[in-house]
């Protein structure tokens, strides 16, 4: 079998976790020094609710090369999930001294802001906020803002609404990588009722 970083990522790309962390622990044996491998493997092991493995490998990753700005807001992403905000918030800065348009970690930090009520420069990453996310729609990109954080930020609904079906869209394309067949529903109704599940 070939092993490269980039079949890694396809891997991912398909859900297929597991093989992607062995394809990129692989590339890090053979490329000890590897810090993309690093931070992609962390991604994944984040993806798989391995949150102190995922830390590691951001950790690591910066430790390799303290100039990758992903790797800085990735682990500034493990840091604002676990509500370590102040953390995040040097993280996310970080990242954006190192990398000053990157967008997901300027949305970030925003959000993070407004979480320890940090109201410096409010109006100038709000004015900011709003752009990023105008261009991305534009650009037909997701956007960095969630749609559960949009509430926070001066959006119109039209707004809210496209960073919702972005997502949405996202979320379906995930599903649909898992290759399962569409559930068959009983179109006959036993006693005459309607059962319904929730999950």
């Amino acid at each position: 079998t070939v092993v490269t970083p980039d079949l890694a990522s396809i891997l991912q790309q398909q859900g297929k976790l597991t093989d992607a962390i062995s394809h990129y622990q692989e590339a890090i044996r053979i490329q000890p020094g590897f810090a993309d491998a690093y931070s992609n493997m962390g991604n994944a092991l984040k993806e798989m609710q391995d949150i102190n493995g995922a830390l590691q490998c951001y950790t690591r990753a910066i430790q390799l090369n303290p100039r990758f700005a992903d790797a800085h807001s990735n682990l500034a992403s493990i840091y604002k999930d676990a509500g370590q905000v102040p953390e995040a918030v040097q993280s996310y800065k970080m990242a954006l001294k190192l990398k000053p348009d990157f967008h997901d970690a300027f949305c970030n930090l925003a959000h993070c802001m407004q979480i320890i009520c940090d109201w410096s420069d409010y109006s100038m990453r709000m004015k900011r906020v709003v752009s990023i996310v105008r261009d991305q729609l534009n650009q037909k990109r997701l956007p960095s803002v969630h749609p559960h954080h949009s509430m926070l930020y001066p959006l119109g609904h039209k707004y809210r609404k496209a960073i919702a079906a972005r997502h949405a869209t996202l979320c379906l394309d995930k599903v649909a990588l898992l290759h399962k067949k569409p559930y068959k529903y009983n179109t006959e109704l036993s006693e005459g009722r309607i059962r319904v599940g929730y999950v």
